[in-house]
């Protein structure tokens, strides 16, 4: 029988996603689990049916969409313990997600730890098998071990309460990249970030095409700044020299037309959203 552990909580972000109950039930089969589960409720079209998720959990809904920033710090805030697993609602912990995360942060000196995002197997349409292929191929050099890295991913991760406090939290106007900044705060401070590779979630969601540009637009952006002519210039030559070059290799010819339109398909999002801020 797995054990509950005093001083870990878990905290869900939710928007319009059915597919937090196998988030949950993840949480709850845990090798170590936590003594509590907050859902923060970003204001979504469909509210959570509490029916579906286990009455332990306590979900707060927030009175508009607020984004990301926002309501990780909410999440923070309500909860009662000194480290807080956060997982997105599109995702499922492995089950000893928490008790290896827990024995990384035993130096003190560590503020987080996250792992690797791997796709689930049940999905085969072409977007999903990119995202396997490209987006979750570990970019992280081989290792059993975990070991600092300089930036920090949200998607799956154990943070120190007290740390982030200490830097000033998620940036509250963030609706995304708050993760990059948060571990820039961190390492500027003097705290280490892990990367674990034998840690990880596996993704639940399916993506359209402009939902996976969306989606490789933060994951390899380097900051919240948005698109310049540098990163789409890196974007482009990722496409074409990693990105394409699997997609022949594992003889993916719709994946090659994918690669070669997702750095314009990003860039036209970014200069769309330039565009409505002006």
């Amino acid at each position: 029988m797995s054990k509950e552990h005093k001083n870990v909580s878990a905290v869900v972000l939710y928007f319009n996603d059915v597919k937090i109950v196998e988030t949950i039930r993840s949480i709850e089969n845990q090798t170590i689990k936590p003594k509590e589960i907050i859902i923060i409720d970003d204001y979504s079209d469909i509210p959570i049916n509490e029916n579906l998720v286990n009455t332990n959990c306590r979900i707060i809904r927030n009175t508009r969409n607020m984004g990301r920033g926002h309501s990780r710090n909410l999440g923070i805030k309500e909860c009662k313990s000194e480290f807080v697993v956060f997982c997105d609602s599109s995702n499922s912990l492995c089950e000893n997600f928490i008790e290896k995360a827990l024995s990384s942060l035993a130096n003190k000196n560590i503020s987080a730890v996250f792992g690797r995002i791997i796709g689930n197997e049940d999905h085969t349409d072409i977007c999903s098998k990119w995202r396997e292929r490209n987006l979750f191929l570990e970019t992280y050099p081989s290792s059993k071990l975990p070991y600092e890295v300089k930036s920090l991913s949200t998607y799956s991760v154990m943070l120190r309460k007290s740390h982030i406090l200490s830097v000033g939290n998620f940036a509250q106007n963030l609706r995304q990249f708050e993760d990059h900044d948060l571990g820039e705060r961190i390492l500027k401070q003097g705290y280490k970030i892990l990367f674990d590779p034998l840690l990880h979630c596996i993704s639940n969601k399916r993506d359209n095409l402009f939902q996976l540009a969306t989606r490789v637009d933060r994951w390899y952006s380097p900051s919240s700044e948005g698109l310049n002519l540098k990163s789409f210039n890196n974007l482009l030559k990722t496409a074409l020299s990693i990105w394409a070059k699997r997609d022949i290799q594992s003889r993916e010819l719709s994946g090659v037309m994918i690669s070669l339109s997702l750095p314009f398909i990003i860039l036209s999002q970014n200069l769309t959203n330039d565009h409505s801020k002006n």
